[in-house]
């Protein structure tokens, strides 16, 4: 019958080898194995407990030797030779767009990065894949589901494959139907190396909240229309809501308020918190929900027409920025006038 025998070689140069228990220099280690057959068969070994370290090439030689101790001598690679990379470190990845926590105003790409283990000097497998879960529950406490590549489902739990490996992205086809305004996402990724049994990172997750709808504003003084004598004081609300009427959703909150005010006596007259300009200016306001904006007595012409407009920014990123004014809500026009009636008999 044949007698097989393996030996394993490890190290720089393959300079160690494998006895059955642990890695030895000098004389090459040839060990037994069990083999199935006579003249032919098939051989097995398992004394490998310890043999072998992720990120370590190692080189396999198998040599058969018969009854007259006829040894086999000639190694060819692919045949009784082969080297291989035991890898068993998952890959590394991150979410770095957007950030945890993140109030998000227009997100059509999602991106991070990857790497697989272990760190050099040992050797790794390399990057196969990224991929990219993404979870919703809009409104809050309905179902969850997971972005298909193309739509959202509860039913199937799915990781969509992103481009790229150390710096990846990852974007829809089409994000028309991406995200809901005021919706709360989690994002995950995960990377899978080129081991042949790959190696899958267990990932983490963000959350982030997207809002791309800008907030309100209204309850603007001095009232549409009004006539004047003095004016220390604009004023006004706003707000950042739900835009299903107070439902579940979550919005970014506001920022600031800006307020405009021009001179329509002019046809560029704005005024600038220390004075008249005429470059078109936003003054923030004091305040958010209810917001004030000081004026001096100095700023009003007699028998002049003004019109002032306050708009409302968020905290999302790109901020949201309002672009919608209604006369008598948010966009009113006054007039000054201190002058006094004349009369004649």
């Amino acid at each position: 019958s044949v007698r097989v025998e393996v030996a394993i070689a490890s190290g720089p140069g393959f300079s160690t080898s494998w006895n059955g228990a642990t890695y030895v220099g000098g004389a090459e280690q040839w060990n037994g194995t069990t083999f199935v057959g006579d003249s032919s068969g098939t051989w097995t070994y398992s004394a490998l407990s310890g043999a072998f370290t992720s990120g370590v090439e190692c080189r396999v030689k198998s040599r058969g030797r018969d009854k007259a101790l006829n040894t086999e001598a000639s190694f060819v690679t692919g045949t009784n030779q082969n080297t291989f990379l035991f890898d068993t470190a998952a890959p590394v990845s991150t979410v770095t767009t957007p950030a945890p926590g993140a109030l998000v105003g227009d997100l059509p790409t999602l991106s991070g990065t990857a790497a697989d283990k272990p760190d050099a000097p040992l050797l790794r497998a390399g990057l196969s894949v990224v991929e990219v879960q993404i979870t919703s529950q809009v409104p809050a406490g309905a179902a969850i589901s997971y972005w298909q590549g193309t739509a959202w489902s509860t039913a199937t739990v799915t990781w969509v494959p992103a481009t790229g490996g150390a710096a990846w992205t990852y974007s829809p086809a089409s994000t028309s139907s991406w995200w809901t305004s005021g919706g709360t996402y989690k994002v995950r990724s995960r990377g899978t190396d080129l081991a042949s049994a790959a190696n899958a990172e267990s990932p983490g997750q963000l959350t982030f909240t997207f809002d791309n709808t800008p907030g309100t504003t209204g309850g603007l003084v001095p009232a549409n229309g009004a006539n004047l004598t003095g004016l220390a004081t604009i004023s006004g609300t706003a707000a950042d809501t739900d835009p299903d009427a107070g439902g579940p959703l979550t919005m970014a909150g506001l920022n600031r308020v800006e307020v405009r005010l021009q001179d329509l006596q002019y046809a560029s007259t704005y005024w600038a918190a220390g004075g008249w300009t005429t470059v078109a200016t936003w003054v923030t306001a004091t305040s958010t929900a209810n917001w004030t904006l000081t004026m001096p007595a100095t700023a009003w012409v007699d028998g002049h027409q003004y019109e002032v407009t306050a708009r409302s920014v968020d905290l999302a990123s790109p901020a949201n920025t309002q672009t919608s004014f209604t006369p008598g809500t948010n966009q009113n026009t006054f007039r000054y006038d201190v002058g006094v009636p004349v009369s004649s008999v």
